[in-house]
């Protein structure tokens, strides 16, 4: 599991990046294309600085967890069995974390100005059928702005 928590840290760096800059060509195979389509248009409707806020620094992120995995089974259309894996991440991101303390994390989170915190919730997939060569991939993301309201860009996905 830390190796797939390293990976998701990663990839949620990667995305914000990419989101902010809003070069959704590059986000293909990273997030799924019904994912990609509704985050796309949330983010083409933020200003230039809600697109900033949404960057997320690797050291920014103080805490990181899987909330919840789940296992889907469906069948292709030749009636073979097909095995789907998910697991939601939930990833609590204060802007400038490592810059402004030393502190224990959860002192900083119950210390922090809000306006500093997001929490972001990203779901990933991955098929693991027999035979099939697949790799994790961002099905659903959401964030929460600690002194807003919610701004869910994106969290539904039926495979």
């Amino acid at each position: 599991m830390t190796e797939f928590m390293t990976s998701a840290q990663t990839a949620l760096v990667v995305v914000t990046e990419l989101l902010s800059e809003q070069n959704f060509s590059e986000l293909k195979g990273l997030l799924s294309s019904e994912c990609l389509q509704e985050v796309e248009k949330n983010v083409r409707a933020m200003d230039t600085d809600q697109r900033k806020s949404l960057v997320v620094a690797e050291d920014d992120i103080f805490v990181a967890f899987p909330y919840r995995t789940k296992v889907h089974k469906g069948e292709t259309e030749d009636k073979k069995q097909r095995i789907f894996f998910e697991v939601t991440v939930v990833f609590h991101v204060y802007k400038g974390y490592k810059d402004s303390t030393k502190q224990d994390a959860w002192a900083v989170f119950s210390n922090a100005k809000p306006e500093l915190l997001t929490v972001y919730n990203c779901r990933f997939i991955r098929e693991f059928t027999s035979e099939v060569e697949d790799q994790w991939t961002i099905n659903a993301i959401n964030l929460y702005k600690m002194n807003e309201n919610p701004e869910y860009m994106y969290y539904r996905h039926n495979k």
